[in-house]
């Protein structure tokens, strides 16, 4: 078991970045997105269901080498308050749930926990709406 406290530090510890901001368009730095293991790298549709779940994100482009997500939106359905703070909760969600895990997940488990987190998150973007 991860000691909570610790988590809850790292995790704040890497923290989103904003890189650039105008308005329907945010460039983020995501802490940790450049080392990410290209067996990751297949779910990135989930990771863009993820996203499109806040209405108003209209596209979202992923630079691995870089680390950097551009996400395009409509400023008129959403406003660049309520887009970072969707990204940093996809962040602190998934990294929270990665920190805890003992070993990686098998290809069959993170499927599953995939469509779990996905309807969790159904769920979340209602506060932020």
């Amino acid at each position: 078991m991860v000691n909570k406290f610790l988590l809850k530090m790292w995790i704040k510890s890497h923290r989103i970045k904003v890189l650039h901001s105008v308005s329907g368009r945010m460039r983020i730095k995501v802490p940790g997105m450049d080392k990410l293991p290209d067996r990751y790298k297949i779910y990135e549709p989930k990771l863009t269901e993820l996203f499109l779940l806040l209405r108003g994100i209209l596209r979202v482009e992923y630079s691995y080498m870089t680390g950097k997500i551009l996400i395009e939106y409509d400023h008129k359905k959403v406003d660049e308050r309520q887009v970072l703070a969707w990204s940093e909760h996809i962040w602190d969600s998934l990294t929270k749930r990665a920190v805890e895990r003992d070993k990686p997940p098998s290809k069959e488990e993170l499927e599953a926990e995939l469509d779990a987190f996905m309807k969790v998150m159904q769920q979340d973007v209602l506060k932020i709406q």
